[in-house]
């Protein structure tokens, strides 16, 4: 559904501004508790991505939470659609200069996940790593 609707415009109407909160609190907890398992986290990124388009503007406020939580999952499983939406969040939001919260968030991520990369490159060669490999 979010695929098809894509997006409310540049502002999302006043009654939905806490519709983002909202729904990344459900997403934030699921993952937390399913986040380890492969399908499920493609399947909830996947639809966090939508989100990022749906919500627009809207989401800043939301993007620190949601990079935090990227990269955490990212050094905890290594499952490749977290640093896919980490870069989703980057690509929508990291222009945000003035935004500190986001940009120690962005660093943050960016810290995190060089460093989970540097040790699975230390176990496996690139070759041995393809995105989508189910147990890194």
């Amino acid at each position: 559904m979010l695929f098809v609707i894509r997006s409310f415009g540049e502002e999302m109407p006043t009654a939905c501004h806490s519709s983002c909160a909202d729904a990344w609190l459900v997403f934030d907890n699921f993952l937390l508790k399913y986040g380890s398992n492969y399908d499920l986290a493609e399947r909830t990124t996947r639809v966090i991505r939508h989100g990022i388009t749906l919500f627009g503007i809207t989401g800043l406020s939301m993007a620190p939470s949601i990079a935090t939580r990227m990269s955490q999952a990212f050094d905890a499983t290594g499952i490749p659609a977290y640093v896919w939406i980490g870069g989703k969040i980057v690509a929508r939001y990291g222009e945000e200069k003035q935004n500190v919260e986001l940009q120690t968030a962005i660093r943050g991520m960016y810290e995190h996940v060089s460093k989970k990369a540097v040790t699975l490159l230390s176990l496996k060669s690139p070759g041995e790593i393809p995105d989508g490999e189910r147990d890194i």
